[in-house]
């Protein structure tokens, strides 16, 4: 039942964004996914049929094992003038994942592949922040 209900909230949430499709993928069926997808392998786009205005990554990333094929699916699976938004976690996430990405990560990929990096922060959620948490990156 999770995973239904995960599924139902995440379309609510987009759907009131004004998106008017939502499409999601994962490598095992518990979530409720609309595609099942390994993305250690290529054909995202292919798999999912098209080219789309918004990828999230809103966690995925650092539990895949071939970090270039996952990227490269991401990268095709977005539609020119689409953005990719990545919600990763940095160093010291230890035990979480296969990798801790340096805070320039994804800027540097982005960058050397010709994309525009629009906006790039790291939250930091210790109990010690005073003020704002969000550090800006560019």
């Amino acid at each position: 039942m999770y995973g239904q209900e995960l599924a139902a909230a995440d379309t609510a949430f987009f759907y009131s964004l004004g998106f008017d499709a939502l499409r999601s993928v994962d490598v095992s069926d518990a979530e409720q996914p609309t595609d099942l997808i390994d993305l250690n392998g290529l054909g995202l786009a292919a798999a999912t049929g098209g080219e789309f205005n918004l990828v999230l990554d809103g966690g995925t990333l650092e539990h895949c094992f071939h970090l270039p094929n996952a990227m490269r699916n991401i990268v095709e699976a977005t539609a020119i003038d689409g953005l990719i938004v990545h919600q990763s976690p940095t160093n010291n996430y230890v035990e979480h994942g296969f990798f801790q990405f340096s805070p320039t990560f994804f800027s540097d990929y982005y960058q050397a592949n010709g994309f525009e990096v629009m906006e790039a922060k790291i939250f930091c959620h210790t109990k010690n922040v005073h003020g704002d948490p969000w550090r800006h990156l560019n």
